[in-house]
């Protein structure tokens, strides 16, 4: 009976010992396994200051120890971004180039069709790391105190309002278009070379107005130069709370937002395009980096690549429609 009982408990031991075994060898998160030790490269298609330059130098260097090599981040602006999402849709598929890109990645397609690149072909979705609303700016001097009255003024003078972008094909640019295009009014695009010029031009009052992601937009409003009307969004945000939403300041059907994610050569083999989402998600599941994207109105996303690649297919379609009804064309 002792043998017996002996046995029974030297089985049982030794069954724990190997789970134990098997649970201490099994990796407990996916971290992408990179082929060799050279340096990875976070591409930004724009100059150094805006957005998606912090969001890259904010990620790096979590990367680097992640993925046990260097990170580095290369900023390549040029043509609306196009510069740089040429590089990565050309680079090998290893894994070691990726974009760090705007929303206007799905904007460009709808308006040249002279691109040296296709989005959906030779890039590789990987996932939306983060999200914010868009919020509908004015100079101090505009008189307009809710978005409706704004909207009523341009209906009644044509013409005679502007509205300031980034840049011709631009995420901003296509916001105000849709702005136009659903309030039915004409108001003049006048594009400037990058974010920083088109905040310059409106707190200077050389246009009226922008449509610009809301941190972006408090930063303006703080300078005592620029109000904010409405939020292009269904409903308001903890982030500033006081503003109200484009519905409920006279615009209902208004809704835009600025999103940054990540893509890697369309050449990366699906498994490796995966493990770098999930790398991605550790990241920005970690306190560190929620604290920070809260304190800049982000939304953190993390979603698959083939949910990314569903919802950037839907939105070059939107925009592809919005340019075809408005006849929108390059400047």
């Amino acid at each position: 009976m002792v043998t017996i009982q002996r046995r029974a408990a030297l089985a049982a031991f030794t069954s724990l010992t190997a789970l134990a075994a098997l649970t201490l060898s099994a990796p407990t998160t996916a971290v992408a396994q990179l082929s060799t030790s050279k340096p990875v490269t976070l591409v930004v298609p724009f100059a150094p200051g805006g957005t998606a330059d912090m969001i890259a130098r904010k990620v790096a260097p979590r990367l680097s120890e992640k993925f046990h090599v260097p990170v580095v981040v290369d900023n390549k602006p040029g043509a609306g971004g196009g510069i740089g999402n040429r590089i990565v849709a050309t680079a090998p598929g290893d894994g070691h180039t990726l974009l760090i890109a705007s929303a206007g990645i799905t904007t460009e397609p709808a308006l040249r069709s002279n691109l040296q690149y296709n989005m959906q072909t030779d890039l590789a979705a990987v996932t939306k790391l983060v999200t914010m609303p868009n919020v509908v700016v004015v100079h101090a001097d505009v008189k307009a105190q809710t978005l409706g009255e704004l909207i009523a003024y341009a209906k009644a003078h044509p013409g005679k309002l502007t509205v300031g972008s980034s840049g011709t094909g631009s995420s901003t640019h296509f916001s105000a278009e849709l702005l136009k295009a659903t309030a039915g009014v004409d108001i003049v695009h006048v594009p400037y070379k990058g974010g920083a010029p088109s905040w310059q031009a409106i707190m200077g009052g050389e246009v009226n107005m922008l449509v610009d992601p809301i941190s972006n937009a408090r930063k303006l409003v703080e300078s005592k130069r620029v109000r904010a009307l409405a939020l292009a969004a269904p409903k308001r945000t903890d982030y500033w709370p006081s503003l109200p939403t484009a519905a409920e300041a006279g615009l209902p059907g208004y809704e835009v937002d600025m999103w940054f994610g990540v893509f890697a050569s369309a050449k990366t083999p699906p498994a490796l395009v995966k493990d770098i989402q999930e790398t991605f998600r550790q990241i920005m599941a970690e306190p560190d980096f929620k604290a920070w994207a809260a304190d800049l109105g982000f939304t953190i996303v993390g979603n698959s690549p083939q949910d990314f690649a569903a919802t950037n297919a839907k939105e070059i379609q939107r925009w592809t429609e919005l340019v075809r009804v408005n006849k929108i064309q390059t400047e």
